[in-house]
């Protein structure tokens, strides 16, 4: 067989025709106010916010929890965006740097209260 034959199937083409694309109706108001939480005392680039919009979490998750509660649906959103910034900025650094990184995440993230950090990691950890 000829690898040049081979063709990706249309998933999308082939799903969309037979079930119905269902979609929370929290989906504009988890997006508007995760956005705030994100962006909030961050002055950010225009790329970022760009970035950001692009990646668009709130519909991500609306869609895989259609039925989800709002409370349900806002905690996933902003986790999913928390886990894609850390993603993001864990690009930008050699091994050592993500070690101290995890370190900051897990310390905020075990000991809330009584950790203190000034890392946006670790202040958007604790939220």
């Amino acid at each position: 067989m000829n690898k040049a034959s081979i063709a990706i199937p249309d998933l999308s083409s082939y799903c969309g025709n037979r079930f119905r694309l269902r979609m929370s109706r929290h989906r504009k108001d988890i997006s508007s106010q995760s956005k705030k939480w994100f962006f909030y005392a961050d002055h950010s680039s225009i790329e970022k916010n760009n970035a950001y919009n692009g990646l668009n979490p709130g519909l991500l998750v609306s869609v895989c929890y259609p039925h989800g509660g709002f409370p349900q649906l806002r905690v996933a959103t902003d986790f999913l965006t928390y886990l894609f910034y850390f993603d993001n900025i864990s690009d930008e650094m050699d091994n050592i740097t993500i070690s101290d990184a995890s370190n900051i995440v897990m310390n905020s993230l075990q000991d809330p209260w009584s950790f203190q950090t000034s890392l946006r990691i670790g202040t958007m950890a604790r939220e």
